[in-house]
């Protein structure tokens, strides 16, 4: 909860299932994770909103948008806006590292306008789902290697030891994101049939829509926790198949 912000919020649904049965343990632990919640938000640095507001708004969703000027408007944003429609945060000649442009930018839009304006946009919100369900599909960053310096490989060269379960996931659901919300579907509705899958389950489900709508780089790096944990949803679901066949 506390490595990065974006792993906040998939811990509500853990903190209700500990706080599911009055036990005097369970109590504690679930005041100890809202705890752990509530200094985690107040730890998030003052710089991270306008990167993220910044990345999602010009780099996610307006260079899908089919009526750009309209849909600036509703960010918050006005026609001076424009030029930067396609960039992001740490493109060459960006000003969101400067304190002026980023209070700006927090005096103009927000985290909730963003969040109302892919409520409001169904279209949009699905061409952006079906982007990120495909990057999710790469399983490991294609822009970070694992081979040290001495072993003479090229920048960004990946083992494949050791790789059989990510490339699997990865030859089922690259370029078939249908194929992957089918799947997650599975084992959500396998899931509702014990309280702590179920909220695996919500859990698995927050971890994707944090990591794919709140941010619009790295999306793969930021859904591994939604990958492991649908990982672990298939464990529980074979788990209660098992159980129930005997």
């Amino acid at each position: 909860m506390l490595s990065k912000p974006q792993h906040l919020l998939p811990a509500l649904p853990l903190v209700a299932l500990v706080a599911s049965k009055p036990r005097p343990a369970r109590l504690v632990s679930a005041v100890l994770l809202l705890a752990g919640f509530f200094c985690g938000f107040r730890q998030v640095q003052e710089d991270y909103d306008p990167i993220t507001i910044f990345n999602v708004a010009f780099y996610g969703i307006l260079p899908i948008s089919d009526n750009k000027p309209q849909h600036l408007a509703e960010l918050g944003f006005d026609e001076s806006y424009t030029k930067w429609i396609g960039t992001h945060t740490y493109d060459q000649g960006s000003q969101v590292g400067e304190p002026n442009f980023a209070r700006e930018l927090l005096r103009r839009s927000s985290q909730s306008k963003i969040a109302r304006f892919l409520a409001t946009h169904p279209a949009i919100t699905f061409k952006i789902l079906l982007q990120r369900l495909n990057e999710a599909a790469f399983v490991r960053p294609l822009n970070f290697g694992n081979y040290d310096r001495s072993a003479g490989r090229p920048p960004l060269a990946q083992s494949n030891a050791m790789s059989l379960a990510s490339s699997a996931k990865s030859w089922l659901f690259l370029g078939r994101p249908y194929f992957l919300i089918a799947y997650a579907l599975l084992l959500a509705a396998i899931a509702l049939r014990q309280p702590a899958s179920l909220a695996l389950a919500a859990t698995t489900l927050l971890a994707f829509a944090v990591g794919a709508f709140g941010d619009s780089l790295d999306v793969t790096r930021h859904l591994t926790l939604f990958n492991l944990l649908l990982d672990l949803l298939l464990l529980s679901a074979l788990y209660t198949g098992l159980k129930r066949a005997r």
